[in-house]
């Protein structure tokens, strides 16, 4: 038998740590949209982000070859995507941080 405190790895405790925060971060209300989310083609489709905080799947943004200015579209509801976020051929897309300024947990 092992003596020590038997308490846990750190790696163990990072987990637990990084769990909480996001738990903690997690939105309290709005819309769970999902079970994922294609937009391609035509960059007036994020409108369909609007109420989203958290995107139960993944997010597709891609082929979108009109170069717009997104910086007249914001998404600061949208915290949480719970699998993935892509991103191909977004014409004109400089900032993740401008679009979704609360995303926390992919």
């Amino acid at each position: 038998m092992k003596s020590g405190s038997g308490g846990g790895s750190p790696t163990s405790l990072w987990g637990l740590l990084f769990f909480s925060a996001a738990l903690s971060l997690w939105p309290t209300s709005g819309e769970i949209c999902g079970p994922g989310i294609d937009i391609r083609n035509d960059y007036q489709q994020l409108k369909r982000l609007e109420n989203c905080t958290v995107i139960e799947g993944y997010l597709h943004i891609l082929l979108i070859s009109k170069a717009e200015d997104y910086r007249s579209y914001r998404f600061p509801k949208l915290t949480v995507i719970t699998e993935y976020l892509l991103l191909f051929r977004v014409a004109g897309l400089e900032s993740l941080g401008d679009l979704f300024p609360n995303l926390t947990v992919i």
